[in-house]
């Protein structure tokens, strides 16, 4: 039996070869590999002279231990997981029970992704820094190819909740195959 994300992308496939949909479904599951991007990125700002904050992956036998440090003050850093957005799966140390979230996450997660090895790989966690200014300030990222802007999404926090984000798409996206 097909596990919810195999259903997911196929469905999605099938109606992308009616209709156009952006991002197409091939480039979701590329685009949200979080942590092959931020090596990625690293690499590049290596070869460039430059540093890039430093992103640890974490097996899923030591979440809750690094869930339970980042919530009491011991470690300041935020867990975040790949195949994810608008601040779900984020622990930082404002996380009310940061253990009880990855436990949910992680149960939440089994369901949906199924189990290894059948079609896709089960999404991967990181830890990183915490800069605290991202929750007060936001931030805004932008994905450029070739010199021309890609992506961009502007993440602001709610002012009455900084736990809740506000995100707002960029005006200029242009799929990847337009790009020569």
């Amino acid at each position: 039996m097909p596990t919810t994300a195999s259903r997911y992308y196929q469905s999605s496939t099938l109606l992308a070869s009616r209709l156009t949909i952006w991002p197409p479904p091939r480039e979701l599951l590329i685009s949200g590999q979080k942590l092959e991007t931020h090596h990625l990125l690293s690499k590049c700002a290596q070869a460039l002279g430059y540093s890039h904050p430093i992103i640890i992956p974490v097996e899923e036998d030591n979440l809750e231990s690094y869930a339970s440090k980042i919530g009491k003050g011991e470690m300041l850093a935020v867990l975040k997981r790949g195949h994810s957005g608008w601040s779900n799966h984020l622990i930082t140390p404002n996380t009310p029970h940061p253990v009880d979230e990855i436990k949910a996450a992680l149960d939440t997660q089994r369901q949906t992704w199924g189990v290894s090895g059948h079609g896709f790989n089960q999404p991967r966690w990181f830890c990183q820094p915490y800069m605290p200014l991202l929750i007060h300030l936001g931030e805004l990222r932008t994905y450029l190819v070739n010199r021309v802007i890609y992506y961009t999404v502007a993440t602001t926090p709610n002012i009455s909740d900084p736990h809740e984000l506000e995100m707002a798409s960029g005006k200029f996206t242009q799929p990847l195959s337009l790009f020569k």
